[in-house]
């Protein structure tokens, strides 16, 4: 099954969760840039969607770490 990290608020990723995993894909929902990113070191999602303005790390650069991460392993 395909992952998909949604860094977003709760309340925005509540929203779009059911609606992708009824296109069969095991969602995880991260209020947190940091704590995603201490899951994207242990497994890599199959896709990223990430709030560019997030208040702890923006989308930019969780992108960013995310691709020096998979390039690592």
């Amino acid at each position: 099954m395909k992952t998909i990290y949604v860094i977003n608020y709760e309340k925005s990723c509540k929203m779009i969760a059911p609606y992708l995993s009824s296109y069969g894909y095991e969602i995880s929902c991260f209020s947190s840039s940091s704590k995603a990113l201490e899951r994207i070191r242990n497994k890599l999602p199959d896709m990223l969607i990430a709030d560019v303005e997030y208040p702890d790390i923006d989308g930019f650069q969780v992108v960013k770490e995310a691709r020096i991460i998979s390039s690592s392993l």
